[in-house]
């Protein structure tokens, strides 16, 4: 398998390196997901669209309405990429980032799940 990089993202830099045995995450976001991961260690992958929190929202909408003249807002969870190593559990949040392209690499590695 020959190298490959796909960038979800340009400022700040959010790419994938996709090599024969690992991939490798550049987030300049977050330095903390950044690293060299095997596919062996890979236990998961699932990207999760934008969607509204309804529990979060309810309690939100419930607490202002009692505690001030407010009516609360809806709390929308972000648009991430959910991997799950041996090594680490990451949540990479996708702002502002390429959802075609988040969604090749998803596919990337669910082929390389074992």
């Amino acid at each position: 398998m020959k190298s490959e990089a796909i960038i979800l993202r340009n400022q700040p830099t959010l790419k994938f390196l996709f090599n024969e045995n690992n991939f490798e995450i550049i987030n300049n976001a977050n330095k903390n997901d950044n690293g060299v991961y095997s596919y062996e260690s890979l236990d998961s992958v699932e990207l999760k669209k934008e969607r509204t929190n309804w529990l979060i929202s309810i309690l939100s909408i419930f607490i202002e309405f009692f505690t001030t003249s407010g009516f609360g807002s809806f709390y929308k969870e972000k648009n991430q990429l959910d991997i799950k190593h041996k090594k680490k559990h990451l949540r990479i949040i996708l702002s502002e980032s390429d959802l075609t392209q988040a969604e090749l690499i998803t596919q990337k590695l669910e082929t390389e799940l074992k």
